[in-house]
C-alpha cells in the first residue's frame, strides 16, 4: 500500500487532488493503460488517463475530463503529471 500513498502524492502535486482510485490495466506485454480518478477542490470527481508504452517509455494522453455521465468537461493535458507518473512507475 505504500506505492498508493506515494502515487496519491504524485495526484495530489501535480492534479492538486485527492486519489480516489488508481486502475492499471495491461492491454498487451507492451501497454500499460493508467486511470487515475480523483477528487478536486472537495467537489469534482476528475478522470485521468494515459498508456505507457513499456518497451520505449513513451507516453500517450488518452483523457482528462469531469467524472460522471452529464455535463462531461474536457480538460487539459498535464504533461508534468504524466512525467511523474511516467518516472515513478519506472523507478518502482
Amino acid at each position: 500500500m505504500d506505492k498508493f500513498t506515494s502515487f496519491g502524492k504524485i495526484t495530489n502535486k501535480y492534479l492538486h487532488g485527492d486519489l480516489g482510485e488508481l486502475i492499471l490495466n495491461y492491454e498487451d506485454e507492451n501497454h500499460l493503460q493508467v486511470s487515475v480518478s480523483y477528487e478536486y477542490n472537495n467537489f469534482y470527481m476528475l478522470d485521468y488517463e494515459v498508456e505507457i508504452n513499456l518497451l520505449n517509455k513513451s507516453i500517450d494522453f488518452i483523457s482528462h475530463r469531469s467524472k460522471g455521465s452529464l455535463n462531461r468537461v474536457n480538460l487539459s493535458r498535464e504533461k508534468e503529471f504524466e512525467q511523474a507518473v511516467s518516472d515513478y512507475l519506472f523507478a518502482n
